[in-house]
């Protein structure tokens, strides 16, 4: 028997087992040819199932056959629909499959709308930009953990979790995604019309290191690139005026965190000053991520021997989000004094 007839059969002997055993309890089989060596493309053959029931987990099976070794195993909806959120690192187990079974046709559309989720939100530049960034927290992360790490082989592998993180933000940016996830990534990065400044070419040099120090200064090199490719990338506009509501909701909690840097000029208090601009920087940041805001730097203002810069970037950083509510007629709940606020809450 060939591979291809022993997958086909293979394939056959599940269908036909969710028929008999489980015909109430799996979805959908589904087969993705885009992670298969090459002498299984093209042909029939499963990849996971999606169980309708906690029973449906039970066919979960791995197996070897001739030398070969097969993976039967389960993907939920849930996780389906995280895929569809571009939340999966191997988003090609959604974008390109096929269904080999379907227990209704109910549940191979909910499958096909979940692919549709996945290429619509690819195609969103304030959605890609807030995952690219997470992918680039990510990647930042293992960085960090690689400076106190001493075993080689962690090392390496950290390197190559962290490149794959980078190279997810570099593709989300182009609206993009990876066919064969991490296999034939830097081919990948090679079609795509927007890169990072000698990232290819770091990422390369990645293969050929044998030194620690080497992996951790090219990982390094790899988020400095990409942390500039993203900071001239941001969208020309911000999140649609109705997400923009919850950036009304961060500044009228957060504007008690400005009354506390003006505080602490005034008083030449340059601990407290730092302390608060640390936090109100950290918030910048996180709403420059989530409402597609470009950066609003405020720290680098700081000088303990003199606060008055602190506390003119912060008052023109305040201008700029406010200014960005009025131009999309996000009205902030806002009184001149208590008693407006009592007559008109009464």
């Amino acid at each position: 028997m060939t591979i291809k007839e022993q997958n086909e059969s293979l394939t056959r002997w599940v269908i036909d087992k969710i028929r008999r055993d489980y015909p109430d309890d799996v979805a959908l089989l589904i087969g993705c040819s885009a992670l298969r060596m090459p002498e299984d493309q093209s042909q029939l053959l499963f990849d996971y199932f999606v169980p309708a029931t906690k029973r449906g987990n039970e066919l979960a099976r791995t197996f070897i056959v001739n030398g070969k070794g097969y993976d039967l195993y389960p993907r939920s909806w849930e996780r389906l629909a995280g895929m569809a959120r571009l939340e999966d690192e191997n988003n090609t187990c959604l974008a390109c499959t096929e269904v080999l079974y379907a227990r209704s046709e109910e549940d191979r559309q909910r499958f096909e709308a979940l692919r549709q989720e996945f290429f619509q939100n690819l195609k969103d530049p304030v959605f890609t930009r807030h995952k690219a960034l997470e992918r680039l927290r990510n990647a930042m992360e293992i960085h960090q953990s690689m400076l106190f790490e001493s075993a080689p082989s962690r090392i390496r592998m950290a390197a190559g979790y962290a490149a794959n993180y980078l190279s997810m933000a570099v593709a989300f940016t182009n609206g993009r995604f990876f066919r064969t996830s991490q296999i034939y990534q830097t081919e990948e990065l090679a079609d795509m019309p927007l890169l990072p400044e000698n990232f290819p070419e770091l990422y390369e040099q990645l293969f050929l290191q044998k030194e620690p120090d080497r992996l951790r200064e090219l990982i390094r090199q790899m988020i400095l690139s990409v942390r500039r490719f993203l900071e001239a990338q941001v969208p020309g506009s911000p999140a649609d005026p109705a997400d923009l509501q919850g950036l009304a909701f961060w500044y009228q909690e957060l504007i008690y965190t400005w009354r506390r840097i003006d505080l602490a000029v005034g008083q030449k208090d340059f601990k407290r000053a730092f302390v608060w601009g640390c936090y109100l920087q950290q918030e910048l940041d996180t709403v420059c991520s989530e409402f597609a805001l470009p950066p609003l730097p405020l720290m680098d203002a700081y000088d303990p021997a003199d606060l008055a810069p602190l506390q003119q970037r912060a008052r023109e950083l305040e201008q700029v989000i406010r200014g960005t509510l009025a131009q999309h007629g996000i009205l902030l709940d806002e009184y001149t004094s208590a008693e407006d606020f009592l007559q008109k809450n009464s």
